[in-house]
């Protein structure tokens, strides 16, 4: 089924009715033909989805939102929105404690912060449409004092995300450091004991070998033969 977008009980210049396509309101924009101001904005994303919010400025100065005269309580509301969802997102930003929490706050900032930003400056255009509108100044204020909110949340999150993966693989090579230093100590134990028990093995076989008899001399002079020998792979190990 072919998607139109919505119609709303309210007259409108047939020049602006030109303007708007018909299966959508499209981006967030202002259309002044005739001294009739369209304001169309979006509501705070969800999911990357975006509500469309229409408001009409009628020459006689009326704020209209969606067919309904109740405009500037609307407008207030939508900014009301953007600003209860910065508040969340800055509590969760406070709370988060591994990179994974960041990303989620960071996820749903950018689309946030994107919209948000559109907002600002679609309100900064209508307030030069109409420079006399005390509603949209006081709202043009705001959007750009969220918007300025969710840049500064956006970027401190990003920084504290980079952050956090910096330490983590700091860490990971502060472990891999120490395995590879034990794994080194280790070697060099086997180094210096592996001839020692290769000749204790050797000569501990139940084996004829004519040596049983000899004098404790010999085996001392073996003990030492097998502490040169380790010595001497000690040595080849640690050479450059």
């Amino acid at each position: 089924m072919e998607k139109t977008r919505r119609t709303y009980k309210w007259d409108l210049p047939e020049s602006i009715e030109k303007r708007i396509g018909s299966k959508t309101f499209g981006k967030q924009r202002n259309i002044f033909e005739e001294d009739h101001l369209m304001i169309i904005l979006h509501e705070v994303p969800v999911d990357d989805h975006r509500e469309h919010c229409v408001f009409m400025r009628y020459p006689d100065g009326k704020l209209w939102c969606n067919g309904r005269d109740t405009g500037k309580a609307q407008l207030k509301g939508l900014l009301q929105n953007y600003q209860t969802s910065f508040d969340e997102l800055d509590d969760k930003g406070d709370e988060a404690k591994t990179a994974s929490d960041h990303f989620e706050v960071i996820e749903k900032l950018v689309p946030i912060n994107r919209a948000c930003k559109n907002l600002s400056q679609t309100l900064k255009q209508a307030r030069d449409y109409v420079p006399d509108d005390e509603v949209l100044l006081e709202m043009r204020d705001w959007a750009y004092e969220l918007e300025r909110s969710f840049e500064i949340l956006l970027a401190d999150s990003k920084l504290t995300l980079e952050f956090k993966i910096a330490q983590k693989g700091e860490e990971q090579v502060q472990k891999a450091n120490l395995a590879l230093d034990a794994q080194h100590k280790l070697n060099m134990l086997a180094g210096f004991t592996f001839p020692i028990m290769s000749i204790a093995t050797i000569f501990g076989m139940n084996l004829q070998h004519g040596l049983e008899n000899e004098s404790i001399i010999l085996f001392w002079c073996t003990f030492l033969c097998g502490l040169g020998i380790g010595y001497g792979t000690r040595y080849w190990i640690l050479k450059k």
